[in-house]
């Protein structure tokens, strides 16, 4: 009675803890193994834990936080937690259990906030309680809110008490566990309290190996100074790539990292301590029959007192062995092991295995447990004899035993080990992610957190790969559904409510097993047409058969059953919020054994219900999406982005799974409305365009690299087939990934005749194409016909000229028309349109995102005839003899017209055609960024304030005194007749057009400062800088002046962003992605042999200023392209 021991305030501020204990001799242990690391245990009789009176733990009228780790032994009717109370017990403040139920109360009895959940025995439990004056008391358990209660009447004494603070208390003293007390003098919000649940502390020794140098030791970088001695034979050449950075390869023989036992007290575990271990392993060799080769080990084989061990096994001699953990007791005649089923384990191939082990002295069943890739693969049966893991004095080792081990040599590790960890406390599976992930939060991961997730973005194929940790091991099999463009994020898979559904075999990782359980998606559909229309099922298609069943009611909401074999826990409960309006939605479910489970709807908790379980949940039944095997229980829409986690994502982590992730989701793919921004539709449209921009009827990208087919990515499996024999085309390196090579001989690839090819009114076809030569006559890009002449259908194919041609079966007389020239021996971006007419008119050829001339060889006659019987060819035609010499890539066919915009966004996401950076910082050419060498040429020699160039550290030149631009450097014009000179070119001159620039200007001109020019003093554009400061842009045609003028002066000298536009009907003006206004006119252009000039509009009217960063686009720019430009986003045209 009276014993005591001090317990230190790690926080700084000395409110010590002093321990005591009674006469029944029990005692209060605190070194036994707690949450984390050591913890305290009081008997529930006599022991108790006090802090002297602190005005610090007075709340008066401030806020407070009280945290703690509880772990009952028993529920008692009372057991306090902590309580302060005066002698009268009138005033402070107490929270306790009451049977389990925890209850904040003051010392007057008023009960503040009381727990719905009761605490279970025998496991560990976070209780956490905040006090908000200007709000509530809040109550949580396991971060989650459970309670809260008013708090407003209160005054500044009903809370504060004269007296220590006790943890467990007289007469109702604590029976269990405590650890991890905290008090804070703030209310913590429910985010904080959710991620104080969610911490944990870093790993006692941790060799993430990326030193790669050194012979002679590894660093530990913990922090707690564990170096390794590096033993055996090994030598810098043993830095090898590992997982994550570098690793090291051992041998085989006697290579190990080794920690001297005198030195090893952070790893030296004994009686009930709680610890885990974990590595990345890349096997070589396995061992040799019967052996066990040593991964992480504290271990001696020959002594009767053996430790504890994490190796690499092989019970049959053969290639494939298993992962197994095994910890000795006390006595060293019992032992209890974790070990992977046989044969599970292949060389060369990366591994992530972790072992967790909770302290348990009694041998019972799952205390220790055994992962591999964060799936659990073993546990432990009960032992009863178990007395608890001995303590060995023997070395700790990586990649082998102890070095005094008589059997050493047939122990070590033959491979690469990487990113080594050893924790003083039980992982949890969710954390054994985030060792998976390098660290990085399970949920919010650049590495797959999920065991499985389902992408839907291969766009053809009956495969559903999975881009979640366990990769290959869990494919699903598409049966029925149709792709679809238009998914959440890129692609997806379209279900048609009656016999679609993807579907994988039974695998462990699929089953919650005895922890907790995350399933989410994305889904757009309509209300289900029978009850329970399945989302993610595996079992639990009846009370009695084990597993889970996410899915759709009738009336649009979700349900969730939840079946431990014997009934449903979860009894198809079913969400508030209504799902089944054809609309996207997230929807995900959790599951914890502990808790129960709760249903997510876009990001938000949506229903909760409470249920608890020690049961194995192993289904072995399929795992179905989107319906069930008897054709029954099928949805009716898209389902996208299916992620399955081994663990219970906490609400923070279901907010970022919904934001793809990430904790912030910014821009998007595009911007049209029809459909979801990130969807695979919106790479085919310009941001802010609303012009139809469907996906294309055919796509292929040619990828694959490898055979016999090129596959169809539009959705419509218009998969084309590559020749047989000497007809087959070879894969090689394309444009964008892959491409196919064609022989100019006989090679063809073959994408039939599916109705979506059929008839099209209109046509637009893109390519990237690599020509050698004309190849066979007119060699084809793509041939719809029956015979060389495009009889019944239409060709585009490329002359002996190198002229692309496009040709089209029109009654008597053909449409016949030429247009852009390929490069040879070099990639150029083609595309044709044609609207359907029987005139060369109606075709336009682009190249390289750029419209060129349009030739006539024969207009069409009455009457276009019927392609719908004819194959599609790529490369050739269907008789092989007019062969395409060169490679193709990336090729598109549209059912639609695709306007200049869209071909420029195709080309390369409509960067200018002319971009003028103003970068160089000396001499007087301005180099042209755009990739088409369009440079310009400075003038200025003649007067003015500068009248030299010069350089970016030369003053009183252009470029000195353009030094700071907005992006880099600028170039300075002085007003008096400095200006830089661009030739004319065709691409320069096009119906529709676009200005960028960025300027600066403290001094207005006196009459007009010409920023930019495109004019021959007569007609053409022009922006210009009025004796006001406003910025004006011109359009002038056969004396016909049409302007847009900025809303106010800009001679303040700051940088301003400026875009004129002008569509083929009206003119825009945009000042910093603001519109200032617009103005009409149709009137044609022509503005041949005239250069581009900045700072000047011809004869005398020069700019007083900075001008940087100019680009010229061949089409009308977007509102939400400037803007884009202004943010300077799209990293600036792509670069």
């Amino acid at each position: 009675s009276g014993n005591s021991q001090t317990l230190t305030d790690a926080s700084g501020n000395g409110l010590n803890l002093t321990t005591f204990w009674g006469a029944n001799s029990s005692g209060m242990d605190c070194t036994i193994g707690g949450k984390f690391g050591y913890g305290c245990s009081l008997d529930g009789t006599d022991d108790y834990i006090r802090i002297l009176d602190n005005d610090l733990l007075d709340l008066g009228t401030g806020d407070y936080t009280f945290s703690a780790w509880v772990n009952p032994a028993s529920n008692p009717a009372v057991a306090y937690i902590v309580r302060k109370s005066d002698s009268g017990n009138t005033n402070g403040y107490q929270i306790y259990g009451a049977s389990g139920i925890i209850r904040v109360a003051l010392n007057s009895g008023t009960i503040l906030a009381q727990s719905t959940t009761t605490l279970s025995t025998g496991i560990w439990q976070q209780v956490t309680v905040t006090f908000d004056r200007d709000d509530k008391v809040h109550l949580y358990i396991n971060g989650t809110e459970e309670a809260s209660g008013d708090i407003s009447s209160l005054n500044g004494t009903d809370l504060n008490a004269a007296a220590a603070l006790f943890l467990s208390y007289s007469s109702s003293f604590w029976n269990g566990k405590i650890d991890q007390t905290r008090i804070y003098n703030r209310a913590l919000s429910p985010v904080e309290v959710r991620t104080l649940y969610d911490s944990a502390p870093g790993p006692v020794v941790y060799y993430n190996l990326d030193e790669n140098t050194g012979t002679a030791s590894v660093n530990d970088t913990s922090g707690n100074a564990n170096t390794a001695t590096m033993t055996g034979s090994m030598t810098s050449a043993d830095w090898v790539p590992g997982k994550y950075g570098s690793a090291l390869d051992f041998d085989g023989t006697d290579d190990a990292l080794t920690v001297a036992t005198a030195s090893d007290s952070y790893v030296d575990f004994n009686g009930s301590e709680a610890f885990s271990g974990g590595a990345w392993v890349y096997v070589k060799t396995m061992p040799g029959s019967g052996n066990q080769d040593g991964i992480i080990t504290k271990y001696d084989e020959t002594s009767t007192l053996r430790g504890y061990r994490l190796i690499l096994e092989n019970d049959d001699a053969d290639t494939t062995g298993n992962f197994q953990v095994d910890i000795y007791d006390e006595s060293a005649d019992q032992t209890i092991t974790a070990t992977g089923a046989n044969d599970t384990v292949n060389p060369n191939t990366w591994y992530h295995v972790a072992f967790t082990f909770n302290g348990g002295t009694a041998g019972a069943a799952g205390d220790l447990k055994l992962y591999t890739n964060s799936v659990l693969t073993g546990s432990n049966s009960s032992n009863a004899s178990f007395l608890g893991l001995e303590d060995v004095a023997v070395d700790f080792n990586v990649g082998d035993y102890d070095a005094t081990d008589a059997v050493a040599n047939n122990t070590a590790f033959t491979g690469v080990i990487d990113d080594v960890r050893v924790y003083n406390y039980a992982r949890t599976q969710k954390q054994i992610v985030e060792d998976l992930n390098a660290g990085h939060p399970a949920g919010g991961s650049p590495v797959g957190s999920q065991v499985l997730h389902f992408q839907f973005n291969e766009g053809v194929g009956a495969t559903a790969n999975n881009s979640g940790s366990l990769g290959a091991s869990l494919k699903g099999i598409i049966s029925g559904p149709s792709w679809s463009n238009n998914g959440k994020f890129g692609k997806t898979l379209s279900f048609d409510n009656s016999d679609d559904r993807v579907y994988l075999a039974d695998n462990d990782s699929l089953d919650p097993r005895t922890g907790s359980f995350t399933g989410s998606a994305w889904i757009k559909v309509n209300s289900a047409t029978t009850p329970h229309d399945i989302i993610i099922q595996k079992g639990a298609n009846q009370a009695t058969a084990v597993g889970y069943w996410f899915g759709i009611t009738t009336s649009g909401t979700l349900d969730l059953g939840i079946s431990d074999g014997s009934s449903y826990l979860v009894n198809f409960v079913q969400s508030n919020t209504n799902v089944g309006d054809n609309a996207w939605h997230y929807v995900a479910f959790t599951w914890d054994p502990a808790l129960g489970a709760t249903i997510y709807v876009d990001g938000k908790k949506d229903k909760f219900t409470a249920a608890t379980s020690s049961v194995d949940f192993n289904s072995t039944s399929v795992l179905n999406i989107g319906g069930y095997s008897a054709a029954t229980f099928t949805v009716d829409g898209l389902i996208d982005e299916v992620k399955i986690y081994n663990f219970a994502l906490s609400e923070d982590s279901i907010k970022t799974d919904y934001n793809q992730g990430k904790s912030a989701v910014l821009g998007a793919l595009g911007t049209n409305p029809t459909y979801a921004p990130q969807a695979a539709n919106q790479e085919y449209c310009v941001p802010g365009d609303t012009t139809s921009c469907a996906s294309p009827v055919g796509e292929w990208k040619m990828d694959e690299n490898t055979g016999v087919n090129a596959y169809d990515t539009s959705g419509n499996s218009n998969n084309g087939a590559l020749g047989v024999g000497s007809s087959v085309p070879t894969w090689t390196v394309g444009k964008i990934g892959s491409a196919l090579n064609f022989d100019g001989t006989d090679d063809l690839v073959n994408a039939g005749s599916a109705t979506t090819l059929d008839d099209m009114s209109t046509i637009s076809v893109t390519a990237w194409v690599y020509a050698r030569g004309a190849g066979e006559t007119l060699g084809r890009i793509i041939d719809k016909s029956t015979d060389t002449s495009a009889s019944n259908g239409y060709i585009i194919g490329v002359n002996g000229a190198g002229t692309v041609t496009l040709r089209v079966d029109h009654g008597a007389t053909d449409l016949n028309c030429n247009g852009s020239v390929v490069d040879i021996n070099s990639w150029s971006h083609i595309t044709i349109t044609w609207d359907g007419t029987a005139n060369c008119s109606g075709v336009l050829f682009y190249k390289n995102g750029v419209q060129v001339s349009t030739s006539t060889t024969t207009n069409g006659g009455a009457g276009r005839v019927s392609d719908a019987d004819q194959s599609l060819i790529i490369g050739n035609n269907s008789a092989t003899d007019r062969t395409f010499d060169g490679k193709i890539d990336n090729l598109k066919l549209y059912n639609y017209v695709r306007s200049p915009a869209q071909v420029a966004w195709e080309y390369n996401r409509g960067g200018p055609v002319g971009w003028w950076k103003l970068d160089e910082c000396q001499d007087g050419t301005l180099y042209d960024a755009s990739g088409k060498g369009n440079n310009g040429t400075w003038y200025g020699t003649g007067g003015g304030t500068q009248t030299a160039v010069g350089s970016c550290t030369t003053a009183s030149t252009a470029w000195g005194n353009g030094a700071t631009g907005k992006f880099n450097s600028s170039l300075n014009f002085d007003g008096t007749d400095d200006y830089v000179d661009i030739p004319d070119q065709s691409y320069l001159r096009t119906t529709t057009q676009s200005f960028s620039f960025w300027f600066k200007s403290s001094t207005a001109p006196a009459v007009f400062g010409g920023v930019i020019s495109h004019t021959n003093n007569a007609d053409g554009y022009n922006v210009l800088q009025t004796s006001s400061g406003k910025i004006r842009a011109y359009r002038r045609i056969s004396g016909n002046w049409r302007y847009v003028e900025s809303k106010s002066s800009v001679t303040d000298g700051a940088w301003h962003h400026g875009a004129a536009i002008y569509d083929g009907t009206t003119i825009s003006f945009y000042i910093n992605g603001l519109l200032q206004g617009t103005d009409t006119d149709a009137s044609a252009t022509d503005f041949s042999n005239t250069n581009y000039l900045l700072g000047k509009y011809p004869t005398t009217y020069y700019f007083t200023g900075q001008i940087d960063d100019v680009g010229v686009f061949n089409y009308a720019l977007t509102a939400t392209q400037v803007k884009t430009l202004y943010n300077s986003g799209a990293v600036r045209f792509n670069q």
